[in-house]
């Protein structure tokens, strides 16, 4: 009966252990940070956190990354506000202390109930220590009490009287005169630039309608330039006008952040009227500087810069060898040499354009032969042979040969060439030339002049073999004309 009852009275003691140690520490929910309004929060004031005196301090900063309280809206700055877990994990007795850190705190959650079997195992043996201790199993998180700041820091600025409104308005104006000491120092600036801006633009129109005009003149070494199109040599431009912008502007940084730190409340409020009074001083004296003197000087200099520049105007010359193609004939030209400048006033200038030589590919002399029979004509723009049959009956064409300064270029019917080998009564054909010869090398000249072809003869002509049918009997017409060369390379 005894061990019944023993046996219950551990069961029961077991039980109450699993329930303890599976009921743990409570779990809570994390800090939040507490809502203020902000007041006024370009105006940013600090007051510095004293780790050793367990306080904030009077000496106001306006910015910092120490731990500290923000005036505007009594928020934490610097602090460690980041929540973890802690390495260890409380089982019953060894729960980690509260770290030695200002508000900062350890909460306890509930472990999951993996560990109840393991709580389960160990009850029989940590039962006492469970109920002295009222220990469990939880995971230790590392948080910021936000309410315990709150509640310290607005105790602290009630008990030592910071007049936290005061302190941010007067701070405010003296950050309001600042910007508006530069802005108005932005404003004279881009003014003036627009007056600079608005001198060079006049400068650059009345330049460009003052540029001269470029007369082109034409010297013809090479004799065969009939006025085709050239790209043009020779261009003026002025001379670059560059944009000279002044900078008025200043940084008032300095004069605001002189005032700090100061301890609130009469040294710094002081200090910021003091300052408010310094830049709006300084602003006048600049202002004051720039329109009687500054700008004026700035205007002047400008002025004279643009009257030196638009002195001259400088001319873009190209003095390499160019060419100008028509359908045979090729000119080499260049750029006779050129000033580098001349004066704006000047009226026009000449650039004079040397024609140096030409080259002519595939150039044929006009032609014409005939007998009773037939009629032989070679066109030169078409490069055609025309064969005209004068009499009643069929003509056999036995082969066609065209001579050209010595060289002879024969084509035959032999069946071989594809050429018509009959010429009806009466009948007209046209043989294009350069179908029966790809390329009669002597029909073009490289690089000649007037001067160097004047003396020389060219020979062109053609042979015709043919005969007539009734009655039968072989012909031939043939004639070479004689041309002076340059006189017939003028023609193209």
């Amino acid at each position: 009966m005894k061990n019944n009852r023993k046996n219950l009275l551990l069961l029961g003691l077991s039980t109450f252990a699993i329930i303890s140690l599976l009921s743990g520490c409570g779990k809570k929910p994390l800090p939040q940070p507490i809502s203020n309004e902000n007041y006024k929060q370009e105006a940013k004031l600090f007051a510095p956190y004293d780790l050793e005196n367990k306080t904030f301090s009077k000496e106001i900063v306006n910015q910092t990354n120490k731990p500290a309280l923000r005036l505007n809206d009594y928020k934490p700055v610097g602090f460690n506000t980041r929540v973890y877990k802690l390495k260890k994990s409380g089982i019953l007795w060894n729960t980690p202390e509260t770290p030695e850190v200002p508000f900062e705190i350890v909460e306890c959650d509930d472990k999951t109930s993996h560990v109840f079997l393991q709580n389960l195992l160990f009850a029989p043996f940590v039962l006492g220590l469970n109920i002295v201790l009222g220990g469990g199993m939880c995971d230790n998180h590392h948080v910021f009490d936000y309410e315990l700041f709150d509640e310290t820091a607005k105790d602290w600025i009630k008990d030592e009287n910071i007049d936290r409104i005061a302190l941010i308005n007067k701070y405010d104006a003296l950050l309001q005169t600042k910007y508006k000491a530069e802005n108005s120092l932005k404003q004279i600036t881009d003014e003036t630039n627009n007056e600079l801006n608005t001198l060079l633009t006049q400068y650059q129109n009345s330049y460009i309608k003052k540029m001269p005009k470029v007369k082109i003149n034409i010297q013809d070494h090479s004799g065969f330039y009939h006025n085709e199109p050239l790209n043009t040599l020779a261009s003026l431009k002025h001379t670059a006008l560059e944009k000279h912008p002044v900078d008025f502007r200043k940084n008032y940084k300095s004069l605001v952040d002189n005032n700090f730190p100061c301890t609130a409340n009469n040294e710094c409020l002081e200090k910021f009227s003091n300052s408010k009074i310094e830049i709006e001083k300084d602003l006048k004296m600049e202002l004051q500087t720039i329109k009687q003197k500054r700008a004026v000087n700035a205007k002047k200099d400008y002025e004279n810069y643009l009257k030196q520049q638009t002195t001259n105007i400088e001319i873009f010359a190209d003095y390499n060898e160019y060419q100008a193609t028509t359908k045979h004939k090729t000119l080499f030209y260049r750029l006779k040499q050129m000033p580098k400048e001349v004066n704006s006033d000047t009226k026009s200038i000449t650039a004079t354009y040397e024609i140096i030589s030409a080259s002519f590919n595939d150039v044929f002399p006009k032609y014409h032969n005939s007998d009773k029979n037939i009629e032989v004509t070679f066109e030169p723009e078409t490069q055609t042979i025309g064969l005209t049959n004068k009499t009643d009956q069929f003509i056999e064409i036995g082969s066609i040969s065209l001579y050209y300064d010595g060289a002879i270029y024969k084509i035959a019917n032999d069946r071989t060439q594809n050429f018509m080998s009959e010429l009806s009564p009466n009948g007209v054909i046209q043989l294009k030339a350069l179908t029966f010869w790809d390329h009669i090398k002597e029909a073009s000249f490289k690089k000649v002049t007037v001067g160097t072809t004047r003396k020389k003869t060219l020979k062109f002509g053609l042979a015709i073999k043919y005969a007539t049918l009734q009655p039968y009997q072989k012909h031939t017409i043939y004639r070479e004309d004689q041309h002076n060369l340059a006189k017939f390379l003028q023609q193209f």
